[in-house]
């Protein structure tokens, strides 16, 4: 696709006036084509031309391919879905369709368009049963875009229509020029220019006489009184005359560069009463007024006609003049533009005519050895799929497997969000988390209500193993207790290695259970109280989580400090070690009121589990159940 002369965004029956030459861009032109070469108009001149019989049946008449096809399996086959089609549409199933409708939606299946990026180029594919008719129907389809294309980018009977309008532009010139010349002979112009002359000519003459007037007016000021007749006769003429210019004036205002004022020397004076002789003589030398004034403004109004008049009829011979131009233009446009259609100019080249292809393109061999390879990775994949499910076996995946091995509730399933995990010094942060442990902590208060001969409850939260989020529920419990319920909360942080309270809370170096259980601080000294989450805390230790100097605490130790704190508190919240930690301090999980586990779903091995629970047989805590936590889909 080339930008060819037919490709003109106006043609000459767009507009009246000029043509504008605007080429459209490439990318217009390619996607033009391969709307009009996709569009159903192209494909009914295909099915024209080859026949409906041969679009449906794959193959042209004279190939002798259909003959050949008759008695094969494919001919028996067809001959199955066409009895098959007709059963449904006796029964109402399927819905009449023309055999020209059914070859339409055939062609639009087998024939594909496409253009490449920055490319002029379109390319032009069709699949069908035989070769030769692949190539028919592209040939055909190229064929008949072409002429379809020559079609829709010329305007038909745009030459005629202009040579008419020159035709009638001409005659309307020639009448005009005939009216101007007989106006000019009738008021014997010669020209406007000439016109103009005379017209100015006359009015330097007016212009001449005031002046005139006004200096002999100055010499009758030398020598008489402003009463003399001579004075008076003579003011009297130049008063008409300045009346006459000024009237003048206001006609001629556009039409000759006259002056803006005349010279006013001298200033007209009411002549003083002398006797009533003089009156009256003066009375009737302002009702004369100079003939010659009457007859120069008749002829100057005269002249001023004439000129307009002429300027009008110039102005329509100038108007047909550049109409008659431009048509002439237009014209030859027009001409161009058929002789280019019946010669087939055209901005299309075939560079390759349709070629046969005897390769079939179905069945297509490579993907079906792509289909092979993707099969085998399934496979492989599955094998990968029950090996995981074999191994999954072994831990505790669901609330049913969680309930149904260790005979113990599942009290929440926390969702897989890590958010709560990393902006959980945020307020906002632990409002999802808290709001799925409000059921848990109203177990903790009625807990605390039925057990009115103690001042608090001890609640030890204890992972199946490290990272199964112990700490952050421990967390959520506490600010849930101290803020959702008005309940006084302490919480605890016993993990001596992990120290998550004090990195999560970013407590002070202030000292911990550690020192407190070695009697080395005093409660008071251990207390850290958060204003943003109204919660009391004591750390783990004021040392490093990397020292290796932390020794081993006496677990009677710390339980006499526990109940010493619940005396203060009515919850207190213990964020216990995991369960396979080597810390000492996992032994106060048995010492506790109450203990929650923790573990993550998917990941609590059952063997562990159920070793777990055999250690709170014989002890006096209550196993409250268990949360899952890092739930998928929770």
């Amino acid at each position: 696709m080339k930008v060819g002369r037919e490709s003109v965004s106006l043609d000459p029956t767009a507009t009246t006036s000029q043509t504008m030459l605007m080429q459209k861009t490439e990318e217009e032109e390619i996607n033009t084509a391969l709307e009009i070469i996709q569009s159903q108009r192209i494909k009914e001149l295909v099915i024209e031309k080859l026949g409906v019989d041969s679009v449906l049946n794959g193959s042209l008449p004279e190939s002798g391919e259909a003959e050949f096809n008759k008695g094969s399996f494919a001919s028996a086959l067809s001959n199955t879905v066409d009895s098959v089609s007709d059963f449904l549409l006796r029964i109402g199933v399927r819905d009449p369709v023309s055999d020209t409708e059914r070859a339409l939606i055939k062609l639009q299946d087998d024939l594909t368009f496409w253009a490449s990026k920055k490319s002029r180029v379109i390319n032009i594919n069709a699949t069908s049963r035989t070769p030769e008719m692949s190539q028919a129907i592209v040939a055909t389809a190229i064929e008949a875009y072409v002429n379809e294309h020559m079609a829709i980018s010329q305007t038909e009977g745009s030459f005629e229509f202009f040579r008419d309008e020159v035709g009638k532009t001409a005659n309307d010139l020639e009448s005009a020029k005939l009216e101007m010349a007989k106006f000019m002979s009738e008021r014997q112009i010669v020209s406007v220019a000439n016109n103009e002359i005379l017209l100015a000519n006359s009015w330097d003459q007016i212009f001449e006489n005031i002046i005139r007037l006004e200096n002999e007016e100055k010499e009758l000021a030398s020598q008489f009184e402003a009463i003399h007749p001579r004075r008076v006769a003579l003011i009297e003429e130049l008063a008409a005359a300045r009346k006459v210019f000024e009237r003048l004036k206001k006609r001629t205002k556009g039409v000759l560069p006259i002056p803006s004022s005349i010279p006013s020397s001298v200033v007209e004076k009411p002549a003083p009463a002398t006797n009533r002789n003089n009156q009256v003589q003066l009375a009737q030398q302002q009702t004369e007024i100079p003939t010659n004034y009457a007859d120069m403004t008749a002829r100057i109004e005269s002249l001023i006609l004439a000129n307009n008049e002429l300027e009008n009829y110039q102005e329509r011979v100038e108007t047909l003049e550049i109409q008659l131009v431009l048509h002439r233009q237009k014209l030859e446009e027009a001409r161009l533009i058929k002789e280019q259609k019946a010669n087939s100019i055209s901005n299309i080249t075939i560079f390759q005519e349709a070629t046969l292809n005897r390769k079939p393109v179905a069945p297509n061999k490579p993907l079906i050895g792509l289909g092979t390879i993707f099969m085998g990775f399934c496979f492989a994949g599955s094998l990968g799929l029950l090996r995981e499910y074999r191994v999954r076996s072994k831990y505790l995946c669901s609330q049913n497997d969680v309930e149904r091995t260790l005979e113990l509730p599942v009290l929440a399933k926390l969702s897989a969000d890590r958010s709560a995990d990393r902006t959980l010094t945020q307020k906002t942060g632990l409002q999802k988390m808290r709001k799925e442990c409000s059921d848990i902590v109203h177990q903790f208060v009625q807990s605390y209500q039925n057990d009115s001969g103690s001042k608090g409850i001890v609640v030890g939260v204890l992972g199946f193993k490290e990272g199964d989020g112990a700490s952050t529920v421990a967390a959520a419990l506490a600010t849930s207790c101290s803020n959702d319920f008005g309940i006084k909360t302490l919480l605890i942080d016993a993990d001596r290695k992990r120290q998550s309270v004090k990195r999560r809370f970013s407590l002070n170096g202030a000292p911990g259970l550690h020192e407190l259980a070695d009697e080395d601080s005093t409660v008071q000294d251990c207390l850290q109280h958060s204003e943003l989450f109204n919660l009391d805390m004591v750390s783990s230790t004021s040392k490093s989580r990397f020292e290796k100097n932390l020794g081993a605490l006496s677990i009677a130790k710390v339980m006499n400090r526990l109940r010493e704190l619940r005396r203060q508190f009515d919850v207190v919240i213990v964020d216990l070690p995991s369960a396979t930690a080597t810390d000492s301090l996992v032994a106060l999980a048995p010492m506790m009121d109450h203990v929650l586990f923790v573990g993550e779903s998917g990941k609590i091995a059952i063997e562990d589990a159920e070793s777990l629970k055999r250690k709170f047989a014989n002890s006096d805590s209550s196993v409250l159940g268990v949360i899952l936590n890092k739930c998928r889909g929770a």
